[in-house]
């Protein structure tokens, strides 16, 4: 999934930067240096954005590998669970029967 999301950053990094490049030659030729100082600062959002994905793409790994972790091994949170006490109620039809005579007599 990770290596999916980079790609496609990347992928739309390039397109991005085409895309601009385009535009300030563009803006450059009918506009002098004032196309050119305003590409340079859209590449510097461009690149505050690729920080801030690069490091939403950090948190959602660590997630995963969280998740994962918990994924692997459901049995053992229910025996550490059950060993402190807080294992499934018994419903045994026996038992019940026990307790409703024992409230009887």
């Amino acid at each position: 999934m990770l290596k999916t999301l980079s790609d496609l950053l990347r992928d739309l990094d390039r397109g991005l930067q085409a895309a601009r490049a385009t535009e300030a030659v563009r803006r450059a030729g009918a506009n002098g240096r004032r196309g050119i100082a305003h590409a340079s600062g859209a590449l510097q959002d461009a690149e505050a954005t690729l920080v801030q994905l690069r490091g939403r793409q950090a948190a959602e790994a660590d997630v995963d590998t969280a998740l994962a972790a918990l994924d692997g091994a459901p049995h053992a949170i229910e025996e550490r669970l059950d060993a402190a006490g807080y294992g499934k109620i018994c419903t045994d039809p026996a038992a019940i029967l026990g307790r409703i005579r024992a409230k009887a007599a």
